[in-house]
């Protein structure tokens, strides 16, 4: 898992459009990315599913008072 902000792969995006750095890396264990505290923009969203293969993108929208956990038992089942 990974939790993040979507500014962190925008940013990312914006430097690697074609994410040829992330070949460097074995990320096929990767199974969620958390995206939390502003809004996933689609453009972002299609990047993430398409060079991460990572299909469980799951946001949060603003920050809960319940703290960034408070979505994670829901999320896993």
């Amino acid at each position: 898992m990974l939790f993040t902000a979507p500014t962190a792969f925008r940013a990312v995006r914006k430097e690697d459009p074609e994410a040829d750095q992330l070949s460097c890396y074995d990320v096929s264990s990767l199974k969620r990315i958390f995206l939390a505290g502003e809004r996933l923009d689609p453009p972002t969203y299609e990047w993430l599913k398409e060079h991460t293969g990572c299909q469980s993108l799951i946001t949060g929208g603003r920050p809960k008072p319940a703290g960034p956990f408070a979505a994670t038992r829901s999320a896993l089942k």
